[in-house]
């Protein structure tokens, strides 16, 4: 196993397992933060965007990185079988930007600002559009989890995602309307033009069957955009 696959094994998976287990001793419900990356991609299901991977469906993770989620979550399953425990997966994670300066921005934090640096260049930007999932907001995700917690639901897989199965590409479209940027140009390009450690699936979008669905990603982007005017 390589430096960073140790690492990357290390911290999604070993941590949790003991985390896990110093839970069972102190009786307290656990939570896990899980990934779509536990899937690997299956275009089959990639019908108008209607698709999607439900809870209960088998894991064919592609990377070193999904495994590693895959074998956290197989774990706090048998650690905490008698105990109260929810794993939560979620994609696309975005949220107001971390206070701190080693914190890493999402997505739509670090095209925000290329969206304005373009326009002032005159200049187009590149977003992937071959990788298709669903976006999950910080503060739907946080209420979710409270409100899981609270309702006293059953042991096992949940998936918090808001509604609407979209591309980076879209996604970042949306965004851009929102901000008064649709002016600028967003090319379209493969996820090749940006490789990646991990390799991703090209289909992953995460499919609630067992609680309320969330709003809709551009509604939640929407409320995103409003946060950082009050902040800046």
């Amino acid at each position: 196993m390589m430096k960073g696959e140790l690492m990357i094994y290390e911290v999604k998976c070993c941590v949790a397992i003991e985390l896990a287990k110093i839970s069972k001793e102190i009786d307290a419900t656990f939570v896990q933060y899980s990934s779509d990356y536990v899937f690997g991609g299956d275009d089959t299901k990639k019908v108008d965007y209607k698709g999607g991977y439900t809870e209960d469906e088998k894991t064919n993770p592609i990377s070193k990185y999904g495994k590693s989620r895959v074998e956290a979550e197989e774990a706090i399953e048998d650690i905490l079988k008698d105990k109260k425990y929810y794993i939560i997966r979620l994609s696309k994670l975005f949220g107001n930007p971390a206070s701190s300066l080693a914190g890493k921005k999402s997505f739509f934090d670090f095209m925000l600002e290329k969206g304005k640096e373009a326009k002032e260049k005159g200049e187009k930007v590149m977003a992937v559009d071959g990788e298709v999932s669903r976006f999950t907001y910080a503060k739907d995700l946080a209420d979710e989890s409270v409100s899981i917690v609270e309702d006293n639901c059953k042991n096992g897989v949940y998936h918090i995602t808001n509604e609407g199965t979209c591309s980076w590409y879209e996604g970042l479209t949306e965004l851009y309307k929102i901000m008064g940027l649709s002016d600028v140009e967003i090319e379209p390009v493969s996820p090749a033009t940006f490789p990646r450690p991990a390799k991703r699936p090209s289909f992953s979008a995460l499919k609630n069957t067992k609680r309320p669905l969330l709003r809709h990603y551009t509604e939640a982007l929407k409320d995103y955009y409003k946060n950082l005017s009050k902040i800046s």
